[in-house]
């Protein structure tokens, strides 16, 4: 749990969260484990999660076109908490890769009863996105 909770706090999104609330979060986390190569997801796919690489890395991609190597620590899909909406890249393995997912619908029951946690994060998403946009 304490592992969960450091590698939570090590990320740009969790970073100005409190650590009592981060360490609420990290029951919900689930492993995924991906193989070399193995696709997260694709390109137009309903994502309705965010990822934190725990070990490994994965590329972030239109086709052959790489837009960036995510490494451990970083996020993937982190605007998927707050839309309903496709992806705009492809997401695989680059190699053998373990991740914590958060899963919207229980983002949404986390930040329903904290205030002070849907804030800092949703200010936290709206940077993220302005950035990748501004890359993209």
């Amino acid at each position: 749990m304490l592992e969960k909770t450091f590698i939570l706090k090590s990320t740009e999104l969790f970073k100005e969260v409190p650590g009592n609330l981060v360490a609420g979060i990290t029951p919900f986390l689930q492993e995924v484990e991906l193989g070399i190569g193995e696709m997260l997801f694709q390109k137009g796919d309903l994502e309705k999660s965010m990822y934190i690489i725990v070990e490994g890395s994965v590329r972030l991609h239109d086709e052959d076109h790489i837009l960036k190597v995510l490494k451990r620590g970083e996020l993937i899909g982190e605007l998927a908490l707050l839309s309903k909406q496709t992806t705009l890249i492809s997401a695989t393995a680059e190699e053998e890769t373990l991740l914590y997912r958060l899963d919207q619908d229980i983002f949404y029951e986390l930040i329903l009863d904290k205030v002070e946690l849907a804030r800092i994060l949703i200010s936290r998403l709206t940077d993220n996105f302005i950035e990748f946009q501004k890359k993209i």
